[in-house]
């Protein structure tokens, strides 16, 4: 009995003290899905509370060439401005809101950059652009007053190429949202977002989150992404 009573507060130390899940594994969204199939199998992502977390990303090519304009398919409330719409890659919540993405959170998102209507577009290439979209004790990126809480990032993204993500978060409210080159190991480009709610002593613990994709559309094709730890 003694024995079990100090197994089971090991096991129980060791749950309060450290969470290092991770994003891994192959996901796709489905035609007409705002979730991606791990969504739909497992609810939650996992949690993590480190200051500092990475992964290595590849999407397909249908994340540079989705087009919202016909919705026999997909449903679409806004047919007219969807690609400017941006969809959810990875990140985290932030001061241990376990339950919301909307309150506190640090999330790379991503929308095609295939034509002008991208600031970054290239042109004749299919490419796909990042933002660093941030919510800080419910202040929204999108809303048009909280111009710290969404960076749009001046590097694009080929298809089926690996790119590593870094998110690191500072006790004194900075998130920094890093690109990199893995197989140069070189940086490619980072934003910075300020939080005003700076959560000491939380600030880094929250909910995984990953593949999403609105906005204010369904997918109209099937996207797919490759999330691992290492080449």
């Amino acid at each position: 009995m003694i024995m079990l009573i100090r197994l089971l507060l090991i096991l129980l130390c060791s749950s309060v003290i450290a969470i290092h899940e991770i994003v891994d594994g192959v996901y796709a969204i489905k035609v007409n899905e705002h979730y991606s199939n791990k969504s739909l199998l497992t609810p939650l992502w996992g949690k993590n509370n480190d200051d500092v977390m990475s992964v290595l990303v590849m999407l397909s090519p249908s994340a540079a060439t989705y087009n919202c304009s016909n919705t026999d398919t997909y449903s679409c409330d806004d047919v007219t401005g969807w690609m400017f719409d941006w969809n959810k890659l990875w990140g985290k919540s932030r001061c241990q809101d376990y339950t919301s993405y909307h309150i506190n959170s640090d999330r790379f998102v991503w929308r095609r950059c295939s034509d002008p209507s991208c600031d970054g577009y290239v042109e004749n290439e299919n490419r796909i652009q990042l933002g660093a979209y941030s919510y800080d004790g419910s202040d929204k990126p999108y809303d048009g007053n909280h111009p710290n809480l969404w960076k749009t990032f001046k590097t694009t993204l080929l298809p089926n190429v690996y790119y590593n993500l870094t998110l690191a978060m500072s006790a004194d409210g900075q998130s920094a949202f890093i690109l990199s080159d893995p197989y140069k190991n070189e940086e490619l480009e980072t934003q910075y977002v300020f939080h005003n709610k700076t959560c000491q002593g939380t600030y880094s613990k929250g909910l995984l989150a990953g593949l999403y994709f609105g906005g204010t559309c369904t997918a109209p094709i099937e996207v797919v992404v490759d999330y691992r730890q290492k080449l």
